[in-house]
């Protein structure tokens, strides 16, 4: 049996899925990080995470694809995109599809922690930068 996990990291930059590893870990959340939309989709099914935090643009299948398939098998799991890329037809996406909300890159780590603190505590919170859809 694998031990629960809390957020899972979906970014195929090591670079990002490193640093919000080791920072997430310092408040003692349970980690468990993929490097594509596929991976990402099969550990969300394997580990039901209780939040899925992903980058949009990745190899092998994007954050997009892989949010649709996280929610045909899971509509409670919290969902947060990760982007650079914020034109109104993304976020219309990411609301038709199921997102929890999104973040724009580059952001930072430490209003990052605060907004994914409050999800998983079923909390709203909106920031510049970050939105809950």
């Amino acid at each position: 049996m694998t031990a629960k996990v809390d957020i899972l990291i979906v970014d195929d930059q090591a670079g990002i899925r490193n640093l919000l590893s080791v920072v997430l870990e310092e408040d003692n959340y349970r980690i468990a990080a993929a490097t594509n939309g596929e991976e990402g989709v099969r550990l969300a099914a394997d580990l039901k995470p209780k939040l899925v935090l992903m980058d949009i643009k990745m190899p092998v299948m994007d954050g997009i694809e892989a949010l649709k398939r996280i929610r045909s098998f899971d509509q409670n799991v919290k969902i947060v995109i990760m982007t650079a890329y914020g034109e109104a037809n993304t976020v219309k996406n990411l609301i038709k599809y199921g997102c929890t909300g999104y973040i724009l890159k580059p952001f930072d780590v430490i209003k990052l922690k605060e907004y994914l603190g409050s999800l998983l505590k079923n909390e709203s919170c909106n920031m510049p930068g970050i939105s809950s859809l």
